[in-house]
């Protein structure tokens, strides 16, 4: 059994694909718009012999050929933004063209299907973390997690479901998971993103998790108060540098105008950690330094200049204020509209922050 997540569809395809789930009991991927765009047929011609349309289609749906029956796909933002359905596959990738709409036409049954509001507290915080990457598709290795955190928001647990949450590491009293030994194998989680925000779990306790957060959140407020202005940037360069695989971090301009929306401009390897040739990547940043909720949504702008400005293969913003639906909406259609250059977006929002800091440069506080 692996979970696998989709990527926010635009306003207009969240209504689409949920009444796909529901009514049709079939998960649509979006980005399959056009004739000819079955991973099946794609899967047997070179890259070089695809067309630019093909080639997209390829490099963003290949992984769908790797999905079986039992797996999961978590919707994201659907059917509202912050919610999540999940969807239980029963069946193999297959092509249809939907009869009304271009686009969904990489598909698969499901037999199971269950929403959720991802800032529910009964969702475990290392699959929370997990939901919130940005990406258009990725596996989250958090099989426990995920099937602990169904149990506590209510899901009705079938055999196939019992059999599955066993075999990842729960055994059940009363339809209620317990968790098996400690000592039990637990896969590594797959880097999706070089600079995925993760810290170590925390068992299922409500309390302990809320207050965590207020304590991650109250760091944020430290750094912002304590790292004004440029400093902040400055700092946040020297935990870019710690960055394993980062080779250079250059501190650019001073501000918009003359930096062209990119206040860091990040030089990584991924052949220090894959072992593999690869080209170097550009990353370029935008730091805001804000407080209580962050509304504007000019920094997106600006990572989109910087973005095209540098020929960037990713983007982030970074910003010390809580992530809002205005943000992150402007977020997802730029990483909608820069995923088409095979280009990543994310966004470093809030408690974010103190985790990113504390992952990469614990070094700079003791």
């Amino acid at each position: 059994m692996a979970i696998y997540a989709y990527g926010a569809p635009h306003d207009e395809g969240k209504k689409y694909v949920y009444e796909s789930l529901v009514n049709e009991k079939i998960s649509r991927y979006l980005w399959s718009w056009f004739d000819n765009c079955d991973l099946n047929r794609l899967k047997n011609i070179p890259l070089d012999k695809m067309t630019s349309d093909e080639q997209t289609a390829w490099k963003k749906g290949r992984r769908l050929l790797d999905f079986h029956v039992g797996d999961w796909v978590l919707h994201k933002n659907v059917p509202r933004w912050g919610q999540v359905t999940a969807a239980r596959l029963s069946g193999e990738y297959f092509y249809r063209v939907p009869q009304n709409e271009d686009d969904g036409r990489q598909c698969f049954k499901v037999d199971k299907v269950f929403t959720f509001d991802r800032t529910d507290e009964h969702v475990h915080p290392d699959l929370y973390r997990k939901i919130n990457v940005r990406g258009h598709l990725y596996r989250i290795y958090s099989e426990k997690e995920f099937y602990k955190s169904l149990a506590e928001l209510g899901y009705k647990f079938d055999e196939a479901d019992y059999k599955a949450a066993e075999q990842v590491g729960f055994i059940f009293n009363d339809e209620n998971p317990v968790d098996l030994a400690e000592s039990a194998e637990i896969k590594p989680p797959v880097m999706v993103a070089p600079i995925v925000v993760e810290t170590p779990s925390f068992s299922k306790d409500t309390y302990l998790n809320r207050e965590a957060n207020e304590i991650l959140g109250d760091f944020t407020k430290s750094i912002y108060r304590n790292k004004p202005g440029k400093r902040l940037e400055n700092f946040l360069a020297e935990v870019f540098r710690r960055i394993p695989g980062v080779t250079d971090v250059k501190e650019n301009g001073s501000g918009w105008g003359t930096d062209y929306g990119a206040d860091l401009i990040v030089k990584y390897n991924l052949e220090r950690i894959k072992g593999v040739e690869l080209e170097e990547q550009t990353w370029v940043v935008q730091v805001k330094s804000y407080e209580g909720e962050h509304r504007n949504t000019n920094g997106v702008d600006q990572l989109r200049t910087a973005i095209e400005t540098f020929d960037a293969d990713v983007g982030i913003l970074i910003t010390t204020a809580e992530r809002t639906q205005i943000l992150e909406t402007a977020c997802d259609k730029l990483s909608d509209e820069m995923s088409k250059k095979n280009v990543s977006v994310y966004l470093i929002a809030g408690v974010e922050v103190a985790q990113f800091v504390l992952r990469y440069g614990l070094d700079l506080l003791i």
